[in-house]
């Protein structure tokens, strides 16, 4: 966080002045400006999901949307962490909503490209293996 630039300043003098500064003017410029504007997106686009669910929430009770807008940009930075880390991300939808476009998946690749990718013949078989691959995204 402190080297892209997303956590708050802090600073004091030797007389017990605490001056608490925002986010901003530190460190890589370059990707604290591309996580803002994902992290703007995320708000913008995003009101099913869980960051951006979580986003609106802190924007309503603190009421300013910068303050929204960084909190989210430094969850996308813990996660891009985690995955750098070789821990993969849990899935944040869903598993009702994530079965639905696995089956939608499943009807558009056809039973003869099912077949070649290794998956079983019947629809639901094909669904029940998809599933099964991607059982540790949810942890």
């Amino acid at each position: 966080m402190a080297y892209i630039g997303l956590n708050p300043g802090h600073r004091q003098s030797g007389k017990g002045k605490d001056i608490r500064l925002g986010v901003g003017r530190r460190g890589r410029g370059d990707l604290r400006n591309l996580l803002i504007q994902g992290a703007q997106a995320v708000l913008r686009t995003g009101h099913n999901t869980v960051v951006g669910k979580w986003g609106w929430k802190l924007f309503a009770r603190k009421g300013n949307r910068d303050v929204a807008v960084a909190a989210v940009s430094s969850k996308l930075v813990v996660q891009v962490w985690h995955l750098l880390q070789g821990n993969p991300p849990l899935a944040v939808e869903a598993e009702k909503s994530f079965r639905l476009k696995l089956r939608k998946l499943a009807v558009v690749l056809g039973s003869a490209l099912r077949s070649e990718v290794g998956l079983a013949g019947s629809l639901a078989d094909s669904l029940e293996g998809l599933l099964q691959r991607c059982s540790p995204c949810f942890g």
